[in-house]
């Protein structure tokens, strides 16, 4: 079950925790959306390394692939009619 611990800081943060239930209740199409954002930032992270071993980029690349579900923690997401970042 989600559980909410509000952080001693000045600004208005929460730390959120949640167990299996949560994952059992999540919406389909939420979890669509998610399966998505994974897709597509594991996608755009390969066409970035193979653009560097192609030289058509010249600057540091630095991926992270096989943690994109990582990401997602970090893309705001409607949740109950608010938006909200989890990271």
């Amino acid at each position: 079950m989600k559980k909410k611990t509000k952080l001693d800081i000045s600004s208005r943060l929460f730390e959120w925790h949640s167990d299996d239930r949560d994952v059992v209740s999540l919406k389909a199409q939420t979890a669509a959306r998610i399966l998505f954002y994974v897709i597509l930032i594991h996608e755009f992270e390969k066409a970035l390394l193979e653009l560097k071993n192609d030289d058509c980029e010249w600057g540091p690349v630095h991926t992270s692939i096989g943690q994109e579900s990582d990401y997602i923690t970090g893309i705001v997401l409607d949740i109950n009619g608010g938006l909200y970042m989890g990271g």
